[in-house]
């Protein structure tokens, strides 16, 4: 059958409408709460677990990696987070390896998800410079999956820079 992943927004409890964090992030979820939340739906057996979050912040991934480890320890669920992509990385302490080693290690996830969209509609130097960093992302992700064992998990960008204002020349 097919499972799937749900979103909780009690499990965001910390966070506003775009999913930042907001006041004090430093109060995390009890397992107990969390245990509470998953016994709505958990039993269900197409879910396959929560979805917590979308690129969080580097500044907030401990918050994401808290959630997802508690879920994660419950044995008919996981807390499932979709990475950035290798071209958005820019924190100078960390490399983007040394990202994914910690959060493999921290978080013990089931699978190894990324999204990334690098390809647009115009025929730019950039294009092909941010398609070289999305192959080397992929590449990167997928070694690390196979390393520890995990399933890994893409999207496919299936079109170029939508334009979502909603005009057209028709």
């Amino acid at each position: 059958g097919i499972g799937y992943y749900i979103n909780d927004a009690r499990l965001n409890t910390n966070t506003d409408n775009q999913g930042n964090l907001t006041g004090e992030a430093a109060d995390p979820l009890s397992t107990e709460k969390v245990a509470e939340y998953l016994s709505d739906y958990s039993y269900y057996p197409s879910v396959l677990g929560i979805h917590i979050k979308d690129e969080p912040n580097v500044d907030d991934l401990q918050y994401y990696q808290d959630i997802a480890k508690k879920l994660n320890s419950f044995t008919n669920t996981s807390g499932y987070i979709t990475m950035h992509p290798g071209r958005f990385w820019n924190d100078a302490d960390v490399s983007y390896e040394e990202f994914w080693n910690t959060y493999i290690e921290n978080v013990q996830p089931q699978v190894l998800a990324v999204d990334d969209y690098p390809f647009n509609d115009n025929d730019s130097t950039d294009n092909v410079k941010e398609s070289k960093v999305y192959f080397e992302t992929l590449s990167l992700v997928r070694q690390k999956a196979i390393d520890n064992n995990l399933p890994f998990w893409t999207y496919v960008q299936a079109g170029g820079d939508f334009n979502l204002d909603g005009t057209t020349d028709a």
